[in-house]
């Protein structure tokens, strides 16, 4: 192309050039040319018309703007010089295809036409070289991009445009987070990520903007694994035309050193804003001190006294703590040291002191001398004051576990005693002794040692209070007491310690086993009495039983069956209680079962009677244990007097039960029913029915005979009483 350029108008020397930053760059050329031609063509390349897309200087020599700007030298190469743009993209706009000669000459339409068709195909051969190389590149990096990509220890993915599907993603993903690259492909990349509003909005927001080429975005996310754990990657955006690329780098670590050091900023920056109230920096040589705006909060002083010197510090040392304070300084300083600390007081704007703690550091130059003190002050005042109180605090309490009346004591888990108060120390004839510090090991005998380390050891172990009983032989007497050992936990300074209390209880004891056994010499003499009574109603009521086979008399016959009846039911109560635990409360159920067998035994009935009970456990007090059986003895009597004529058969049912307090008797029979002229309250006629009536009053219930289609029902209910002892309302 170039040559043929060339000679169609006979030119010596045609190049392809461009012009960047100033500069003349050649990109192919036909003929011999020098610096001359390419110093002269940076010369001409700017003043000459490119309206009609071709420019033309016929005579250098005779063109003023030409002559003016070229050497004499550069005039001889260039006499004949022409350009014609090339039609590239915007970007490459300015590569040009020139014509030089040193001899001058004009050019023909037709040249000029033909020169033109040559500029337009060297700008499509120019374009497409530049395309295959362009091609050429993508191609090769393609093949890096997919070596990384493939071999890389981060996680990197492609994404599709917009939707933020992954085309591909490496195998680290499966080494690092257990997804095979397979399973992932053709999902969202966001189905693999902790959902966060803000990051998956902002990453939302990334993915939507089609212009992103060339920009990179970098925020931390947090990956699932296949197994639902959580793990933060940094992750970088990248975007190229039709695909987006993120490199994803586990940070898991990273972040949780991150928050670490954040955290402890947080905690410094609060220990900070609460601990370095006032800052000052002094110059030790001219002794000049300035302090910080935090002087008026602090101290009260106004802010004109912020720049004072060393002597108006000195000035304000309470003068108890002044020589003191002079003395740290100086001796610091001299032993080359850099850090101190001082306690004092400081006196206010207002005239009061207030202690202070004042941390120093001294820069100091190469030869160990002190150049500035850069100090911060920490009003302690309410510290101290409360170190005061609690040291007033801790001496009352001292004070008053001292002088209490049980035996107090804290020591640690290995036996050392931290607090002993004097009645501990007396119990153990140790008074006048400092036991502050001493093991146990030390103050007692190997057998009691040994003893209190195991009470102790249970304590520790279980974490809760304990109460023992101990007994100890002090001084030939064997005294006990009741120790109620217990842990004392997050006290500053101490690990797992024990605090103690002991009280003698060794009269108490005594007392107690007395009690007891006078408890028990009158509950065997209140069970001989019950059994006695037993014994004397059993015999009245067998010599009634006597008299009852002697009397011929029919009527006076039974009303003595139905006394002795009533004496066994009190003396079947009195078997009872003298054989149960209690002497006050009896399990009514078993003497209601007692008492019936026995009545039907007495009664020598020729009946063929069915006999069933449905017995509660119900445990009533003699005072309603008695009445009630009387009842049960008056009822089933009467059932077996009146119910049934001799050789019948029939059932009788007897039930107890108790719900919330309250005692509900029924007794049923299958007997011929209540007469027609029957009365619940009696006539008089009826001993029986006046005792049911009686005893019903007595134990504050009710009873009612109910008449059935086949026998009677008998239904008593009263309320449990709360008395305790014997006693009779009949």
């Amino acid at each position: 192309m170039l040559k043929m350029a060339s000679d169609i108008c006979g030119a010596s020397v045609c190049l392809i050039y461009t012009i960047k930053d100033s500069e003349v760059e050649t990109l192919a050329s036909y003929g011999h040319f020098d610096e001359a031609i390419v110093s002269g063509i940076k010369k001409l390349s700017d003043i000459l018309d490119q309206g009609n897309g071709f420019s033309l200087i016929q005579d250098a020599r005779k063109h003023q703007q030409a002559a003016s700007r070229l050497s004499d030298f550069e005039l001889e190469k260039l006499r004949f010089y022409s350009h014609i743009p090339l039609k590239l993209p915007k970007r490459d706009q300015h590569v040009r295809i020139c014509l030089c000669d040193p001899n001058p000459r004009g050019l023909t339409e037709s040249q000029k036409d033909q020169l033109k068709t040559i500029a337009d195909g060297t700008a499509a051969q120019l374009q497409l070289y530049q395309k295959k190389n362009q091609l050429k590149e993508k191609n090769e990096r393609l093949e890096i991009c997919s070596a990384l990509l493939k071999n890389a220890a981060d996680i990197t993915f492609i994404l599709e445009p917009e939707t933020g599907i992954i085309q591909d993603v490496n195998d680290s993903i499966q080494n690092v987070l257990g997804h095979t690259a397979g399973s992932l492909k053709g999902t969202s990349f966001n189905d693999i990520i902790e959902s966060d509003k803000g990051r998956d909005r902002s990453i939302e927001e990334w993915f939507s903007n089609n212009d992103r080429s060339g920009e990179r975005y970098s925020i931390p996310v947090q990956f699932i694994s296949d197994q639902d754990e959580k793990r933060w990657f940094e992750c970088n955006f990248t975007a190229d035309q039709n695909r987006w690329y993120v490199t994803a780098k586990d940070i898991s670590e990273k972040k949780a050193a991150t928050e670490g050091v954040y955290e402890l900023q947080d905690k410094f920056k609060k220990v900070i804003s609460v601990a370095t109230d006032l800052v000052y920096e002094m110059d030790w040589n001219s002794g000049d001190l300035s302090w910080g705006d935090e002087l008026t909060d602090v101290l009260g002083y106004p802010h004109t006294d912020k720049f004072v010197d060393y002597d108006w510090w000195i000035d304000k040392i309470h003068p108890d703590d002044l020589q003191r304070v002079i003395h740290d300084v100086a001796l610091t300083v001299e032993n080359e040291s850099r850090k101190m600390k001082l306690v004092y007081r400081i006196r206010t704007y207002d005239g009061a002191y207030k202690y202070v703690m004042n941390n120093k550091f001294i820069d100091r130059d190469e030869d160990g001398k002190p150049k500035n003190i850069i100090g911060a002050v920490v009003d302690i005042s309410d510290l101290v004051e409360s170190e005061e109180e609690s040291d007033r605090s801790k001496k009352i309490l001292e004070e008053l576990a001292d002088k209490a009346w049980s035996a107090t004591w804290i020591r640690d888990k290995d036996g050392n005693f931290l607090f002993v108060n004097e009645k501990y120390k007396s119990l153990f004839g140790l008074s006048g002794r400092d036991l502050k510090g001493k093991n146990i090991n030390e103050v007692f005998d190997a057998g009691l040692a040994k003893q209190f380390k195991e009470n102790d050891q249970k304590v520790l172990e279980s974490g809760d209070p304990v109460v023992f009983e101990e007994q100890f032989n002090i001084n030939g007497n064997q005294c006990c007491f009741k120790t109620n050992i217990f842990p004392i936990r997050d006290v500053p300074g101490h690990g797992e310690i024990l605090g103690g209390m002991a009280f003698d209880i060794t009269e108490e004891k005594k007392n107690r086993e007395l009690m007891g056994k006078s408890l028990k010499e009158k509950e065997t003499l209140l069970r001989e009495i019950h059994h006695r009574v037993k014994n004397n109603l059993a015999v009245v009521s067998g010599m009634m039983h006597l008299q009852a086979y002697k009397e011929s008399d029919e009527r006076v016959q039974q009303k003595l069956f139905d006394g002795t009846g009533r004496i066994k039911t009190m003396a079947t109560i009195h078997e009872l209680l003298y054989k149960s635990s209690s002497f006050t409360d009896l399990s009514i159920s078993e003497s209601i079962e007692q008492l019936v067998t026995n009545l039907i035994k007495t009664y020598h009935v020729s009946i063929d009677l069915d006999v069933s009970f449905d017995l509660e456990h119900v445990k009533l007090n003699i005072n309603d244990a008695i009445p009630c059986s009387l009842i049960v003895n008056e009822v089933v009597t009467n059932v077996l007097k009146h119910a049934f004529d001799d050789g019948d058969s029939g059932s009788l049912n007897v039930s107890l039960s108790e719900e919330n307090e309250k005692v509900t008797l029924r007794i049923r029979d299958s007997g011929r029913g209540l007469p027609d002229d029957f009365e619940k309250a009696g006539d008089g006629s009826s001993l029986g029915m006046e005792l049911i009536q009686a005893l019903t009053i007595q134990l504050e219930g009710d009873y009612s005979y109910t008449s059935l289609d086949q026998g009677v029902l008998f239904e008593l209910a009263f309320k449990k009483s709360d008395g305790k002892g014997a006693s009779s309302g009949l």
